[in-house]
């Protein structure tokens, strides 16, 4: 779409064009049309948009409602996020019989993992779905690693607790990825003075909130229970979108007043402000088996490629003990 073309009502936009409207990265608008919040069609394998359909999606983020209803905003039945990144066009779709290494998670350094590490010739393929979901597919033997970032509250750490839950009797190896900040995206200027986890429950902001099986609804709901506090008592807890870009998008649009999210998604936003509140752990969880003894000597040496940190540096996040090993069953 050229800038300032008139565009008609009918007119096919493309996801280019629906990103500049809403200032928004293509991820969002990927992430909003996978969740219904926002019409679309397809031409062939391209999505397209109407400016109708739009600006119908503009009106209703205004009111906090759905374009598609007049009811609440519909609950995606799992998280599974849209390729996020660049690196995720070199790699394959997933294919249930297809013989590349299987990597489960939404997160972006997964694109950036499975990306490095097709390119030392062991081909991998993406699943994008959340860190818990992501580990129950290690499990289930759909995934052959999962990348994930998953906060216990009892302990205070990151995915090691998860894996001895969700992963019981499965050999793996858990390699350390990098660090990054995690908090609450706010509307700039921060108009409800949000300061902590708890002010959520005193300053009676907003919330727009992530889909089960996603890190960010585990982070929330840890810290809820932390807090000693019921879900109800946050509002808009029971709001759910499909991906923390659309969690970003709506809060940008002024459709939510806060939402939980991390620190990259948050500069890639236009319109938000980011409070982080707490460091998190990414780390890649392997599955040990004879098919993946090549996938578990690449993930340990991860930390050998200065490309891989380079990149993952470039996004916010600190790769300092990138490749490190965590854990091992």
């Amino acid at each position: 779409m050229r800038k300032g073309a008139f565009v008609r009502e009918d007119e096919a936009l493309q996801v280019e064009d629906v990103s500049a409207l809403l200032g928004v990265g293509r991820n969002t608008v990927y992430s909003l049309a996978k969740s219904g919040e926002l019409a679309s069609y397809r031409v062939g394998r391209k999505l397209r948009f109407t400016r109708a359909d739009v600006e119908r999606y503009i009106e209703a983020s205004k009111t906090g409602g759905s374009p598609a209803s007049t009811g609440p905003i519909p609950v995606a039945p799992a998280f599974a996020a849209t390729p996020s990144s660049p690196y995720a066009a070199a790699i394959p779709e997933i294919a249930p019989a297809a013989d590349p290494f299987v990597i489960s998670g939404g997160d972006i350094s997964g694109d950036i993992i499975a990306h490095a590490i097709s390119g030392k010739g062991f081909p991998c393929s993406r699943a994008y779905l959340g860190s818990y979901l992501a580990l129950v597919d290690l499990y289930l033997g759909r995934a052959d690693a999962a990348v994930v970032h998953l906060f216990d509250r009892k302990s205070g750490t990151y995915n090691i607790p998860y894996v001895q839950r969700l992963v019981p009797g499965v050999p793996v190896s858990v390699v350390r990825v990098a660090r990054r900040s995690v908090g609450l995206i706010v509307q700039a200027g921060n108009p409800k003075h949000l300061h902590s986890w708890g002010s959520l429950l005193t300053r009676d902001a907003s919330l727009v909130n992530v889909a089960r099986g996603s890190a960010m609804r585990v982070l929330l709901d840890e810290v809820l229970c932390e807090l000693e506090a019921r879900p109800e008592s946050v509002r808009g807890y029971d709001r759910e979108v499909a991906s923390p870009d659309a969690v970003a998008a709506f809060v940008a649009k002024g459709a939510a007043e806060a939402g939980v999210g991390t620190s990259n998604l948050a500069q890639a936003t236009l319109g938000v402000d980011f409070l982080p509140m707490q460091n998190e752990w990414i780390d890649i969880v392997v599955k040990k088996s004879e098919r993946t003894r090549s996938l578990v000597r690449a993930a340990k040496r991860l930390g050998d490629d200065p490309r891989v940190r380079r990149e993952l540096e470039a996004l916010g996040f600190d790769a300092s003990r990138l490749g490190s090993i965590i854990y091992e069953s």
